[in-house]
């Protein structure tokens, strides 16, 4: 795969973001180029009820505000933002995926409210 066909950049937010905003450099030119991160906010191994919409939220906005303090413009962030769950849902019992994808939805409202 060459990466200059990549668009979107999927990670695992939740257990993973401080390794990630390392690559800020990296990231700058992505999102020069038009390209897409895609936080992983939601555990889908260790879910719980505790991981609400404003909690997930503020873990990635301390991402954001991260890669701002190294040098990324927040608009461009913000713009070319998606969230997902941290990973795969299939090997999970249906109600336990409800709940993550509920708590995506929420998560995804709480953020376009407060940004």
């Amino acid at each position: 795969t060459d990466v200059a066909d990549i668009d979107i950049i999927n990670f695992d937010a939740f257990d993973y973001q401080e390794k990630f905003v390392l690559y800020a450099d990296n990231l700058k030119s992505f999102l020069g180029k038009g390209g897409i991160i895609c936080w992983g906010v939601v555990p889908t191994q260790e879910f719980s009820l505790k991981f609400d919409a404003e909690m997930l939220s503020a873990k990635v906005m301390g991402g954001i505000d991260t890669l701002v303090k190294k040098g990324i413009d927040r608009k461009q962030l913000l713009g070319q933002l998606l969230i997902s769950p941290a990973c795969g849902l299939g090997s999970l019992e249906p109600e336990n995926a409800e709940l993550i994808l509920k708590a995506l939805s929420q998560t995804s409202q709480y953020l376009q409210k407060t940004i």
